[in-house]
């Protein structure tokens, strides 16, 4: 018990003892101090979280960016198996025709079908790459 009397006058017998101001003046830098620290650590703080948010707002678009490219890789696939069964199917059905006019446009439409459908491929990549540089 003596202890806590002791301890609640301290703060009065060391103002009492210095020299008028100077405890004001030093209680005052302390607090002007650990201000200052405060400031410091919340400044510290609030640039880490932002940088924590730009990261995860990156990690975001570059998922969205990754499901888009895979999506657009996927229906390219798809279309491709499905204009070569169709293709396929026409050049069986171009084998059993026994006009050589007819079985030489069959083939031209399948080799133009094919180019076409090639660079209709690259043109999207392309487009779809100037896309992804935009970001």
């Amino acid at each position: 018990m003596a202890l806590f009397i002791v301890l609640d006058c301290l703060p009065i017998t060391i103002k009492l003892i210095s020299p008028p101001g100077e405890y004001d003046l030093y209680k005052d830098r302390i607090l002007i101090k650990t201000d200052h620290e405060i400031n410091s650590e919340l400044d510290i703080m609030s640039r880490t979280f932002k940088k924590k948010m730009d990261v995860s707002a990156k990690k975001e678009e570059m998922i969205s960016v990754t499901k888009i490219t895979r999506s657009l890789l996927e229906d390219q696939e798809n279309e491709r198996k499905l204009l070569y069964e169709t293709l396929k199917e026409m050049a069986e059905n171009a084998q059993k025709i026994h006009s050589e006019d007819e079985v030489t446009f069959h083939v031209n439409y399948i080799m133009n079908s094919r180019e076409i459908f090639d660079e209709s491929v690259t043109t999207t990549q392309k487009k779809f790459r100037e896309y992804l540089n935009t970001i």
